[in-house]
């Protein structure tokens, strides 16, 4: 799968999770888990630090693989 359709397909998915969360009983962790994105979810959690913020908040984000 090309990175583009790869990206796309987990923006998708990350809107079903924000989706769900105003579904009562439903959890968006719930739906990343199904969709098969959670652990990307938890590694994209687990990588946000404050040095990232102001690389963000000044314009200097880069793609990291």
């Amino acid at each position: 799968m090309n990175s583009i359709k790869k990206y796309a397909m987990t923006y998708l998915k990350g809107m079903a999770m924000g989706a769900a969360d105003i579904v009562p009983g439903v959890s968006g962790g719930s739906i990343a888990l199904i969709a098969g994105i959670y652990q990307e979810l938890l590694n994209s959690i687990n990588s946000f630090t404050l040095e990232n913020l102001r690389l963000l908040l000044q314009g200097e984000v880069k793609k990291v693989l």
